[in-house]
């Protein structure tokens, strides 16, 4: 079974790997589609996003107030291909993400783990 301590790294791991791999783009860059099919970089952005709101509730913590609905990022959503209105922007997304890491990583560092050992239906 995994621990807290080695989820909350591997959650830091992820947010390094986005903070380089994003490193010198531009808002326009972030709509560049895949040569092979899925998703630009502002759709996963946002999926990433939408996915540590998701974590976030299922281990029992509060997400921020500040977090924009982020239904047009959500699993099964259509493909972004162009800038569209009320998306958000490269910067938005960055820190957005590390908000919800923190509140995430803040939310882990609060249970014991017993806590984290419990099942948790999807």
């Amino acid at each position: 079974m995994i621990q807290i301590s080695e989820y909350s790294r591997m959650l830091e791991n992820e947010l390094e790997i986005v903070r380089l791999q994003s490193e010198g783009l531009t808002d326009s860059d972030i709509f560049v589609q895949p040569l092979n099919g899925g998703n630009c970089l502002a759709w996963v952005l946002g999926h990433i996003a939408d996915g540590l709101v998701n974590i976030q509730k299922s281990l029992g913590g509060r997400v921020p107030a500040s977090v924009p609905g982020l239904e047009r990022y959500g699993r099964g959503s259509e493909p972004i291909l162009r800038a569209e209105e009320g998306l958000l922007s490269l910067t938005e997304l960055l820190d957005l993400i590390e908000q919800l890491n923190d509140a995430v990583q803040a939310t882990l560092a609060q249970m014991e783990e017993v806590d984290f050992e419990e099942e948790i239906d999807w």
